[in-house]
């Protein structure tokens, strides 16, 4: 809750990605601006097992890359990012 006698809540968002990289950098250019304004304090990228450039495309974007593990589905992923969010509002 934010306002007057209330500190903002800090916001993570979490993109769980498998062979996104073309979405991906469409996606995270908005959330980049949103951090950089300081609107959310962190973008964390879930690579969810991917074979393309998703993780690079990613980092490139300023993005936290985490991770899955394996396949876990996006459900398993954003798990995961939730994992390491440091926010205490999660943003999917």
């Amino acid at each position: 809750m934010s306002g007057p006698g209330h500190a903002p809540s800090a916001i993570s968002a979490i993109v769980p990605v498998y062979n996104g990289e073309d979405a991906l950098a469409l996606s995270l250019a908005p959330l980049a601006r949103l951090r950089a304004r300081g609107e959310i304090d962190e973008v964390i990228v879930v690579d969810d097992g991917s074979t393309d450039a998703s993780a690079r495309v990613a980092a490139a974007h300023g993005a936290t890359v985490v991770s899955s593990g394996g396949r876990r589905g996006p459900g398993g992923a954003r798990n995961v990012g939730a994992g390491v969010a440091t926010g205490a509002i999660l943003w999917f």
